[in-house]
């Protein structure tokens, strides 16, 4: 094939490729790209879109091969660094994605999606909010009406502890969009850590009307109506949050706590068994959260006790201390338990 020859076979592969990448047919579209290659090697569309196909067919590492090879010819496209940003992100290399979206903003420095996308790697995947923050902050710089910024921007500030400015910018995304559960619940949370118990249920109580609303709520708001010692309430919103969710654990021991401090020992009992159904292999949680399970044991074994249920009350508190050995509240109250069973036995 001479070279107006092979110059005509590309561009009528390079074309139909097109058409099918237009259609969504792109394994189809890839055979075509490969063909358009395979007549001129260094085609830096033909890689780029060959790249595109890839990630839409889920193999991203391939698409990152045909990015990198555009790049060499074409070092400063922006579509290709961003499109190799994304490739990245879905292949769990995150800093390697910050720091090919901080390329493709060297080129559009003013580019929303290469920010807001960099702030949310940055925010979830990194967890390095302060970097996170800075993105969401450059976006507000050329777009400050934007809902999705100042929400991320919220979840950012209350990572940071910083709680006011947290809540200021979950009111701003609110102005944008007055109906975000999400928002809301947000807000909610921050509110939570100001000990603002009130103002909490008010913004749960907001979140709950709209119809995005995740239903972690109703957890939250129980904590909020507990500390506002507003109990039947907060024990029905326990209730809606296991009934979302039968798997949470949080939710069953905080209805377990809340039913022991109301004296309803059987219920409570019930609800610890249940906590504990959830996390059978508290070992693959790792060392730091072994102890939530000592609480649960020792919780439980406090039910049992108050039932005047002794021996099951001891293996309760025995399995407390076999995950924290350390733990003075189930020493005492195991010691406890064997003097009432001493005065039993006598």
């Amino acid at each position: 094939m001479n070279e107006g020859e092979a110059a005509d076979a590309y561009w009528n592969y390079y074309r139909q490729g097109n058409a099918l990448r237009d259609r969504g047919r792109y394994e189809e579209a890839l055979s075509y790209y490969s063909q358009a290659l395979a007549c001129q090697p260094d085609d830096y569309w033909a890689l780029y879109q060959r790249g595109i196909c890839l990630d839409e067919l889920g193999h991203y590492s391939d698409a990152l091969v045909s990015y990198d090879r555009a790049l060499e010819i074409r070092p400063a496209d922006y579509w290709t660094w961003y499109a190799r940003a994304l490739s990245l992100q879905q292949l769990g290399r995150h800093q390697e994605a910050l720091a090919s979206y901080d390329k493709a903003l060297e080129i559009r420095p003013a580019d929303y999606w290469a920010w807001y996308n960099r702030g949310c790697v940055a925010l979830y995947d990194v967890e390095d909010c302060q970097q996170a923050l800075a993105s969401f902050d450059k976006i507000l710089e050329l777009r400050r009406g934007d809902y999705w910024v100042w929400l991320r921007r919220g979840e950012a500030l209350q990572k940071l502890g910083r709680h006011e400015d947290a809540v200021a910018s979950y009111d701003s995304a609110l102005q944008r969009k007055p109906g975000s559960g999400w928002a809301w619940y947000g807000r909610g949370k921050v509110l939570d850590r100001l000990e603002a118990w009130e103002d909490a249920v008010a913004s749960y109580d907001k979140a709950l009307k709209c119809a995005d609303s995740p239903a972690i709520i109703w957890y939250d708001r129980g904590i909020a109506l507990t500390e506002l010692e507003r109990y039947t309430e907060a024990l029905a919103s326990f209730d809606k949050a296991v009934d979302f969710n039968p798997a949470n654990y949080w939710g069953w021991y905080q209805r377990g706590q809340l039913l022991s401090q109301l004296g309803r020992h059987e219920e409570a009992l019930a609800s610890y068994s249940q906590a504990l159904a959830c996390q059978p292999n508290w070992d693959s949680w790792g060392v730091e959260y072994r102890p939530l399970a000592s609480w649960v044991w020792y919780e439980r074994g406090e039910a049992l006790r108050q039932l005047n249920r002794y021996q099951e009350a001891l293996a309760s508190f025995d399995k407390a201390l076999e995950i924290k050995p350390d733990d003075s509240d189930a020493q005492k109250s195991f010691a406890l338990c064997e003097a009432e069973l001493g005065k039993i036995q006598r």
